[in-house]
């Protein structure tokens, strides 16, 4: 019998050709409109102008930053969660977010600002891009534009593993801006953004020590959605080790509060206590909307500022209709308000106002302070 003899098939080019082009012309298309997008939005960030003229200087250190001649009330404003898209299917949500920013900074009138986090939200299938700079420059103009001092701590979303771009280069951008006060941290420890800011009375007297802590984002070995890091113990280390040296130049043990974005474990132990009735857990506002996301991993970060005795308060975001205060074991425990129009769309977050606002941290002289809040529906 004879073989039969298979013809080979020959490699058709033109048709690779096509879904080439076709590709490029989509991925075309997609950048022409993104980009547009982007100009909605930074058209929408350019309507605001400076909100007032700070009278205080800040000056370089080796951990972060002095802030010297603070008034006597010295107003720090707590933003989290503004999950800016930067993306085409994102425009509307972006230019809600940009604007209730605003609002909320020009009622609170304050001092400095810090984030708590997830300022970019690059998931394409909500944003329209992996491109997380996008959200980070439509952010920053919009900043530069109120013009009052500000910071940052990162949050999971900011950086997730398929964005465009890092923490380092987020770090370097943040660090050209003009009125926004971020470092790299020390480089030998986990996390970027960890940095302490010194605030200083008008008479030179240490007044209290404001503790920014990158909670960085997921576990290695999780499955990169919900299995969410915590602050590592060298950065625990280095925290500690900061506030002894501040200490010690001031001749005693300094007070401080802390920001970061990923909730520790003991939010939700502290809200269990006092839903129970417990009278060890002091009840200041808000209220519990959704489960504690905090990392299931053990962590050592309150137990070190029990031991410490040096913070008084610490401030988170993450969860973004949660925003109450606590106060469990002597430490304050209180979730910022959040911003979000984008990351919880599917549950009707648009049309939620309980949440959104901003959280007011007024600290005087005598390093007291004292918690509010900005609902922006009130505004």
């Amino acid at each position: 019998m004879k073989k039969e003899i298979k013809k080979r098939r020959k490699f058709n080019y033109k048709k690779l050709i096509r879904i080439t082009v076709s590709v490029l012309v989509i991925l075309g298309v997609l950048t022409v409109i993104n980009v547009l997008g982007t100009d909605v939005s930074m058209a929408v960030a350019d309507e605001y102008s400076q909100v007032k003229q700070v009278e205080y200087t800040i000056e370089d250190a080796d951990y972060g930053y002095k802030i010297k001649n603070t008034n006597k009330n010295f107003r720090i404003l707590q933003l989290t969660d503004i999950h800016i898209g930067g993306g085409i299917l994102s425009v509307n949500n972006d230019k809600m977010a940009i604007t209730a920013v605003a609002a909320v900074v020009k009622a609170a009138n304050p001092d400095f600002i810090i984030v708590t986090g997830d300022i970019s939200y690059p998931v394409p299938f909500q944003a329209g891009t992996i491109n997380n700079m996008v959200a980070a420059r439509i952010f920053a103009r919009l900043m530069d534009n109120l013009g009052i001092p500000w910071t940052i701590t990162y949050g999971n979303h900011d950086t997730e593993v398929y964005s465009m771009y890092g923490r380092a280069e987020l770090t370097e951008f943040y660090q050209s801006r003009t009125f926004c006060y971020f470092k790299r941290g020390p480089e030998n420890i986990t996390g970027y953004g960890n940095q302490i800011f010194s605030l200083y009375n008008q008479d030179g007297s240490f007044n209290t020590a404001i503790v920014l802590i990158d909670s960085n984002d997921y576990i290695k070995g999780g499955n990169g959605i919900t299995d969410y890091d915590i602050i590592h113990d060298d950065q625990l280390e280095w925290y500690k080790e900061e506030i002894l040296k501040l200490s010690d130049d001031v001749g005693k043990l300094v007070p401080s509060l802390m920001f970061f974005h990923i909730p520790i474990q003991e939010y939700a132990e502290a809200y269990d206590l006092y839903e129970a009735g417990d009278p060890s857990v002091e009840y200041r506002y808000g209220k519990r909307r959704e489960p504690v996301a905090s990392s299931a991993e053990p962590c050592n970060t309150f137990e070190t500022i029990l031991e410490l005795g040096s913070t008084k308060a610490i401030f988170c975001g993450h969860d973004h209709v949660n925003d109450y205060s606590l106060v469990y074991k002597g430490i304050t425990l209180t979730y910022g308000k959040s911003i979000d129009y984008l990351a919880y769309a599917w549950s009707g977050i648009i049309r939620q106002t309980e949440q959104r606002g901003g959280t007011i941290i007024d600290i005087s002289e005598d390093a007291s302070f004292h918690i509010s809040t900005i609902k922006y529906s009130d505004i």
